[in-house]
């Protein structure tokens, strides 16, 4: 009788086993390939991950990213050097214009039928290897445990190549430098003007393998000046709470993405005092349009203080049109006295209800449709949904998209940190705001999510589309965003 009844079962699994491990362990170990373009040397691989993902990484700048496909393999683009000398300069030129990244997207085009082959030997070679020097077997089990390694690998390529989509570079998820950010991300628009000459330059490519490496259209698309004034950008901010830093942290935005206006859904300070104000005076500097609709830790002292700004417009319950763009909000009710909030529950309902109610007769006697409807409280942008297309609101301190049939509402978090309380919380608070692009028909094209955490010195962008026509879906959820996006609620005021 055969002392190891399993032993013909568990040897081939265990064969099998031993070969995928192998080369996975190879495809990793050697599988990234250096290519030098233009003066610039960049390591591509293609490993299995949990998502199917393209990654141009920049680095130290920076990498962009985003879900281009459906099957578990992460594609990556990765700069690792900047040549010296003639190198350096004919980098220089390479990144610097438009032809330049062209010329390094087809350069990365032409590497894409040796990167594969040299992927397929790697595949073969570490199947074949683990299992001739682990299991000591024949020459002609070890041939076959590559060729079945390297089949798998091939059906995964094939699906990638088959489900890839360069569109998902329209909502890509940026991390790094947030002064590059602008220069890598480009405006929704420009997106759409340049897709026709992009897929024409696909069509180079021959064969469905070779469409896997597409994912190079992102230098292409991705490293595209912007185009002033395309699109109206407006700077959405919000509960700074007298915190110093968050005022540089918006110019810095600001001035990055050379946005048009500022729009504060309120809470500039904790206490309300014109002298804790202060700190906010250098949002005169930026000279841009610096809407407020003040909060409920603001107080008329506030108010006063931001309408002596150079450049500041509180909104007090009437539609203004600012930088070509129609504004209706007013002051929290908690705005107009010393206090911050009220116990009785069904007092202040009835207080959000009025402010609700008061800003859509407004728009009714006026006769006009504001493009964006700016309250502080959650609760009052939820009585507004039914009238109003795009709602901006604060108070929370968390960042959110909410997309609810052709309601759109946004929430920039807290520019601030959350102010002194920050410092005490169990977790950090990061800064956060929005950059939202209108179009001139004053319809919500995209929104950018930005986050800054100060003590990993990291920025993280997250673009969204907004305009029904753009986006794929009607809501976007994504476990691993940035932003927090809810479907039907609003998180409830702290």
């Amino acid at each position: 009788m055969d002392k190891f009844p399993w032993a013909g079962v568990i040897n081939p699994v265990g064969i099998i086993i031993t070969a995928l491990l192998g080369a996975l362990l190879a495809l990793n170990a050697v599988g990234p390939t250096n290519y030098t373009i233009e003066g610039l040397t960049f390591s591509v691989s293609a490993l299995p991950a949990r998502t199917g993902s393209t990654a141009i990484d920049l680095s130290p700048f920076g990498s962009v990213s985003a879900l281009t496909h459906s099957s578990p393999l992460a594609v990556k683009v990765k700069l690792i050097y900047i040549g010296t000398g003639a190198d350096s300069t004919a980098a220089k030129e390479a990144v610097t214009s438009i032809q330049g990244w062209n010329n390094i997207y087809q350069g990365l085009i032409d590497k894409v039928k040796p990167f594969l082959a040299r992927q397929i030997m790697v595949i073969f070679s570490g199947g074949f290897f683990s299992v001739l020097i682990i299991w000591r077997s024949r020459l002609r089990t070890a041939f076959l445990s590559g060729l079945a390694c390297t089949g798998l690998m091939a059906v995964l390529l094939f699906n990638t190549a088959q489900t890839y989509d360069v569109q998902a570079f329209r909502e890509p998820v940026y991390c790094g430098v947030i002064a590059l950010a602008p220069q890598l991300i480009p405006e929704p628009d420009e997106f759409m003007d340049r897709l026709e000459e992009l897929q024409a330059d696909t069509r180079k490519v021959v064969g469905n393998m070779n469409a896997l490496m597409s994912s190079s259209n992102g230098l292409s698309i991705l490293s595209a000046p912007i185009e002033d004034g395309a699109l109206k950008k407006v700077l959405l901010i919000s509960d700074m709470h007298s915190n110093p830093l968050g005022v540089e942290f918006v110019r810095e935005i600001a001035s990055a993405f050379k946005v048009d206006m500022i729009l504060d859904s309120g809470d500039l300070t904790d206490l309300g005092t014109a002298m804790e104000a202060e700190y906010a005076a250098k949002l005169s500097s930026i000279e841009i349009p610096y809407v407020f609709c003040p909060g409920n830790h603001d107080t008329p002292e506030i108010i006063d203080f931001v309408n002596n700004l150079a450049n500041g417009v509180v909104l007090d319950g009437k539609v203004i049109n600012t930088a070509g763009i129609k504004i209706l909000g007013s002051p929290d009710p908690m705005a107009r006295s010393a206090e911050v909030e009220l116990q009785d529950s069904l007092a202040w309902e009835s207080l959000m209800q009025a402010q609700a109610d008061a800003l859509i007769d407004r728009a009714a006697e006026e006769e006009v449709k504001p493009d964006i409807v700016v309250v502080h409280n959650p609760q009052a942008a939820q009585k507004l949904t039914n009238d109003f297309s795009l709602i901006v609101y604060g108070h929370t301190h968390q960042q959110s998209i909410i997309i609810n049939n052709e309601t759109i509402l946004l929430n920039p978090g807290t520019s601030g940190a959350a102010g002194i309380r920050g410092l005490y919380a169990e977790q950090a608070v990061p800064y956060s705001a929005m950059v939202l692009y209108l179009t001139d028909e004053g319809l919500a094209a995209a929104v950018d999510t930005i986050k800054y955490e100060p003590f990993s010195d990291r920025f993280y962008i997250e673009r969204k589309l907004l305009h029904s026509a753009w986006r794929k879906q009607q809501v976007v959820i994504n476990e691993d965003s940035l932003a927090e996006d809810y479907e039907n609620e609003i998180p409830s005021p702290d």
